[in-house]
């Protein structure tokens, strides 16, 4: 037997004068749980050609040297992990054929669970080998936490899993493709999930100063898990962005003021991350005093916000602060959402979420679940029927019309979706009680969002609904 290095992983093995392709899936010593794997029914990868789906056909297991290989018929693969660093023309191509190939194993109900980078591998023919659920648990479990960061958990939303996990993921690579780093940069594994769940990730816009704003727009909401994509539409707007072009020209003067941006928004994420950081270590005490202002409701908010400036909402376009005051309400995140408003705008629901977020956390401590299901991702995986004590919380698919604006005033109107218990049809918001079961509804609503400028950062001043309409037809 011969054995000879390929990449990372991935070896090229001839055994009784025929050719292989070799995975390492694990350690010497751990052969029997392996050998179950490799005994299991079922294919062990997919190849995609196309729109064609066939079997990754496996023989068995190997030991060699430090590693256990699993071992399949030969592809020259080039793994994920080496794509995402070609230049970026190339890389993009790639990351288009990867949305195509993930939208064709949806279709026939295959999409991976997680995407790892040296699960998926590009093959000199053009097709592309996706290694099964089961391999990608075995590489993940023999790697350290380090390896599983940077291979799997920087890319994967941490609470999901198929077509609605891997649409982040696409997201999550082309940031990668596109600004050359990582969104979410954490170095232990519970930090980047927190991270990725707060949306603590800056615009690619700052890393990328000539990057087109649109793709960017479109890059950072689906990172920050905003908005539903499915894979056919990255395809489609990957092939655009080829086409006509990912990259605008500026002049000095606006990298200049994008560099400052950058700067004043990682010190402001910095900040928000320790705030973060001291709830999560002192979260019993934080539970009561909270507890005490939502009975109490007698410590305005914008008194608690004077000591936590800047704003995490500074630099934000007028739209991006309605987005994040919209989409704060998915993430329970009533910090984000008090920086958009100003005078009041909004309060009800702030104090909504700040009750959502003190309860959840608490059932958290004891089942580690808040039960409560993002409607973008929900809605990603075609809002299925749930378990009982599992709901879903948030807004999902916002259209904006922009109704009039000048330098220091704008007003949109917004259409969207609005779901939560079912005390949002016909209730007050701020008398949700999570202890209690209750079924969950959806509001298809219009508003009226009017901002200004407060200083040099764009603020929600007055909210006004124009229309509410029971959603039916789920």
């Amino acid at each position: 037997m011969r054995i000879r290095t390929i990449d990372s992983g991935l070896v090229h093995l001839e055994r009784d004068e025929k050719t292989y392709l070799g995975i390492a899936v694990g350690k010497p010593g751990r052969t029997f749980g392996l050998r179950k794997l490799t005994e299991a029914s079922g294919p062990r990868g997919w190849i995609v050609s196309g729109n064609e789906i066939s079997a990754w056909d496996t023989h068995g297991i190997v030991e060699h040297e430090d590693n256990v290989y699993l071992y399949g018929a030969f592809c020259d693969p080039t793994p994920l992990s080496v794509i995402i660093a070609l230049p970026v023309d190339e890389a993009l191509g790639c990351i288009e054929r990867l949305a195509h190939a993930l939208d064709v194993l949806t279709r026939a109900d295959r999409c991976p669970k997680r995407i790892h980078t040296r699960g998926v591998l590009f093959l000199q023919s053009g097709e592309i080998l996706f290694l099964g659920d089961r391999v990608i648990d075995s590489i993940a479990d023999m790697s350290d936490e380090s390896t599983r960061i940077e291979e799997m958990e920087r890319l994967n939303y941490p609470d999901y899993d198929g077509p609605g996990n891997g649409s982040f993921a696409v997201s999550v690579l082309l940031y990668r493709v596109l600004c050359g780093q990582w969104p979410y940069k954490a170095e232990t594994e519970e930090d980047i999930h927190t991270h990725i769940r707060e949306a603590h990730a800056l615009g690619p816009e700052l890393y990328r100063p000539d990057l087109d704003l649109t793709v960017a727009k479109s890059v950072f909401a689906a990172v920050r898990n905003q908005g539903t994509k499915t894979f056919e539409d990255w395809s489609r707007e990957i092939h655009d962005w080829r086409d006509s072009g990912y990259t605008r020209t500026i002049d000095e003067k606006e990298r200049e003021e994008l560099q400052k941006r950058a700067t004043s928004a990682r010190i402001t994420m910095d900040k928000s991350l320790g705030r973060r950081e001291m709830v999560r270590k002192h979260w019993k005490q934080v539970v009561v005093i909270t507890l005490g202002i939502i009975i109490a409701g007698s410590i305005p908010m914008s008194m608690l916000r004077n000591h936590l400036a800047p704003r995490r909402t500074a630099g934000m376009a007028p739209q991006e602060v309605v987005e994040a005051f919209l989409f704060g309400q998915n993430e329970l995140d009533h910090d984000l959402m008090d920086d958009a408003v100003i005078d009041g705008a909004g309060r009800q629901y702030i104090r909504e979420v700040t009750n959502l977020f003190v309860v959840s956390r608490m059932r958290m401590s004891v089942e580690m679940d808040s039960g409560i299901i993002d409607p973008v991702n929900w809605t990603a995986d075609g809002r299925p029927a749930l378990e009982p004590g599992r709901w879903v919380y948030g807004v999902v698919n916002p259209e904006f019309e922009q109704l009039s604006g000048s330098s220091n005033e704008t007003v949109f109107r917004v259409r969207y979706e609005r779901w939560s218990p079912d005390q949002d049809t016909h209730g007050d918001p701020e008398e949700i009680d999570l202890e209690t079961p209750m079924g969950f509804s959806g509001v298809r609503r219009e508003d009226i969002f009017r901002l200004r400028l407060d200083g040099s950062d764009w603020v929600i001043f007055e909210l006004e609904t124009v229309s509410r309409e029971r959603i039916e037809d789920w």
